[in-house]
């Protein structure tokens, strides 16, 4: 994996990366890049801790969506 290929999916950064909004650690559709998550032996420290981090947070917006995917069909069947 070469340096460019570095970035974490959903929300990582590199040591360039500053954000200026108050969306700190949300990237649009278009921003986001697709990262392999799957451990290879030859995958150095700082890879395998962008990996970690990748994960992390694809799980925190995969419970996120989840959340709001529930209270939509909970409301959903009320109006019914």
């Amino acid at each position: 994996m070469n340096d460019n290929e570095g970035t974490a999916m959903n929300g990582g950064s590199t040591a360039n990366d500053s954000p200026t909004n108050n969306n700190e650690g949300y990237e649009g559709p278009a921003q986001q890049q697709e990262m392999d998550l799957n451990v290879y032996e030859d995958d150095d420290d700082e890879t395998l801790h962008r990996k970690l981090i990748a994960a992390k947070i694809a799980r925190k917006r995969a419970e996120e969506d989840h959340k709001l995917l529930s209270n939509r069909i909970a409301l959903l069947k009320q109006e019914e």
